[in-house]
């Protein structure tokens, strides 16, 4: 998978690093390390053919260079303010000059494909705010007052302005509790969505503001990647 996709995948002791904000046991089931390679190759064998390349090619000094990937046991927040019960992280290591994500890989397979979608949207969205300011009218998809908590602190029970919030389409902006934390985790969520392995279009979209939101998604990751303009439609713009 390293030379497949052109990423690298570290597996037991090897995948236990020093994280920021978070701890990760070290995982030695062999099946759960299978389940968590065959997510992980699921998500990536999804993408357009260039596209782990042309994220991590290098535009200047400071630009990340590469994509490592964590396979480990349970993970543990070290951090006041982070997520209490993360199942998985990404962030920029900037001294290896690669994009990072951690999986714990104790998840289910489906679950770690969910996770992986997640993660790999941030290492996007990273990208393309670095050298772009196409996220920055983001905000402007919120309606009345709907607003980001900027906060993993007690989000699980800020259900305004979401899905489960009413019967109603008017006013729905966030797909769940955890979009409202911050933007890019909104991002991060409705490109998960968009990963959706059936073929009828995701509930979800059928919210206005949710659907537009994707297409924005959908529309800012094209024009930043030649990869992706090479290709009529790639997998997360099936349901456009």
């Amino acid at each position: 998978m390293n030379e497949k996709y052109n990423v690298d995948i570290f597996i037991k002791e090897d995948a236990i690093g020093n994280f920021p904000d978070f701890t990760g046991e070290v995982l030695k089931n062999e099946d759960n390390i299978i389940g968590a390679l065959r997510g992980i190759d699921d998500v990536l064998s999804k993408l357009p053919r260039g596209f782990i390349d042309e994220l991590c090619s290098e535009i200047d000094e400071n630009s990340l260079t590469g994509v490592n990937i964590y396979i480990t046991g349970k993970l543990s927040s070290n951090a006041d303010d982070a997520i209490s019960s993360p199942v998985g992280y990404a962030y920029s290591d900037n001294d290896l000059k690669r994009n990072c994500i951690v999986l714990d890989g104790e998840q289910s397979m489906f679950n770690i494909k969910y996770n992986m979608q997640h993660e790999l949207m941030h290492i996007i969205d990273n990208r393309i705010s670095k050298y772009s300011d196409d996220f920055q009218s983001w905000n402007n998809f919120l309606i009345n007052d709907a607003k980001y908590n900027y906060s993993y602190i007690g989000y699980e029970n800020d259900y305004s302005n979401t899905v489960v919030d009413s019967d109603s389409s008017e006013g729905i902006c966030f797909i769940n509790t955890y979009s409202k934390t911050y933007p890019n985790e909104d991002r991060a969520e409705i490109f998960k969505l968009l990963f959706y392995d059936g073929d009828e279009i995701p509930s979800e979209l059928s919210y206005p503001i949710i659907r537009e939101k994707a297409y924005y998604i959908c529309r800012v990751i094209r024009e930043n990647f030649k990869s992706v303009q090479s290709e009529d439609k790639v997998y997360w713009e099936r349901f456009k």
